[in-house]
């Protein structure tokens, strides 16, 4: 008796278990087609209509979905028939946050689970040390929260600067910043705010931005501002791991400027905005604006960058296949100051894969935040309990 007792109970469970991830399947079918017909769920995920009418029932009376009257003949091209109701993703009620952590600046962005951003915040972060930042952090998500107090919040996404063991939901290190290391982040946040947190490399989020409403080929993605990172999408994925393409640290001159890794002749200390600023001894912004106005010495540092630039893509292009680099980042406002020298060197380059048909682009829209939520998205609903 009681042996049939057990087995009655692993059956239940594996039935709920069962029905679960039914459920997540036609919510993420519905979200990637847009919008569906119970009749074509059926037919795509194949499912029962008895099974298809239970599980959308559930997902509508929780509010993940909503229903509407398509045309008549709509559902199946013919003009007689009754007219079908087309199921989609509700734009309202649920949303995920994505934050931007990089010492640049802080944003967070408040997204739906169709993938649309419905609105954006921005804070200025206290690199001076990890407890610095980590308190900007926690007042600027606080003062978003509060904010969104008539909103469900499932879950967020955090595009972090640095080394990163996304897996673990550990920031590894933030040279920049004195002090952080091993940062449990999303364990952090988790326990302040009470929310799942999938934390991420910036520049993959980044990148998940920018291929989200265009076909996804072999990219390579260079974000520039006051450090460098670097995102690869290969094969239409995104490679991922804790201190993989740290292209900022490689070197480019051996015993060469110091680094705020610590090391010497870094990429990042002749690319990045920080750089500059120390090997010209002015603030950036001052040192472009110099460069702008003629000053050779200036000059002289950003064409220094724009040599180093061209030659860390062509190791790049050596190591990985792409089709299209995108450079984006606050440098980019000053991409007059070196991107034509860039492009130059790896025109010129005979041992630049393939110049011709390589395509060279610019944003100056980076999305880290939308992107971090982007990819947390899938990762929520896979947790959604329906």
């Amino acid at each position: 008796m009681q042996h049939m007792r057990r087995d009655f109970v692993k059956e239940s469970i594996n039935q709920d278990v069962m029905k679960q991830l039914n459920a997540i399947k036609v919510f993420s079918y519905i979200r990637e087609q847009g919008k569906a017909t119970r009749k074509q769920i059926e037919a795509a995920m194949d499912l029962s209509w008895g099974a298809v009418s239970n599980i959308t029932a559930r997902l509508l009376e929780k509010g993940y979905l909503v229903e509407s009257k398509g045309e008549k003949g709509s559902a199946n091209g013919s003009g007689s028939g009754r007219i079908p109701s087309f199921l989609a993703v509700n734009d309202r009620q649920y949303y995920v946050l994505g934050v931007d952590i990089n010492i640049t600046r802080l944003t967070v962005e408040l997204v739906n689970l169709k993938g649309e951003s419905v609105r954006q915040w921005s804070g200025e972060p206290d690199y001076r040390s990890s407890d610095a930042l980590l308190t900007g952090v926690q007042d600027l998500l606080q003062r978003v929260i509060g904010e969104c107090s008539g909103d469900v919040i499932l879950g967020i996404g955090v595009a972090m600067q640095g080394i990163v063991d996304a897996r673990n939901g550990i920031s590894i290190s933030l040279p920049q910043c004195p002090g952080w290391q091993d940062i449990p982040l999303a364990a952090l946040l988790e326990s302040w705010f009470g929310r799942p947190v999938y934390l991420e490399h910036d520049p993959n989020c980044v990148l998940r931005a920018e291929v989200q409403d265009r076909p996804r080929g072999n990219l390579l993605l260079l974000r520039i501002d006051k450090g460098i990172g670097m995102a690869l999408l290969s094969e239409g994925r995104i490679f991922t791991g804790p201190g993989m393409l740290e292209i900022a640290h490689t070197i480019v001159v051996p015993h060469g400027a110091k680094c705020s890794c610590g090391g010497e002749g870094c990429l990042e200390a002749y690319v990045s905005e920080e750089g500059l600023s120390l090997l010209s001894g002015i603030a950036f912004p001052a040192a472009a604006e110099r460069a702008r106005s003629g000053d050779p010495a200036i000059l002289a540092l950003f064409g220094n960058m724009a040599l180093y630039l061209g030659v860390a893509i062509n190791n790049i292009l050596r190591l990985f296949k792409a089709d299209e680099i995108i450079l984006c980042g606050d440098m980019m406002r000053y991409r007059d100051l070196f991107l034509d020298q860039v492009r130059q060197w790896l025109a010129g380059n005979s041992f630049c894969r393939e110049p011709e048909t390589l395509k060279i682009s610019f944003s100056e829209n980076e999305r880290a935040a939308y992107g971090a939520a982007l990819m947390a998205i899938p990762k929520v609903i896979e947790n959604l309990n329906i």
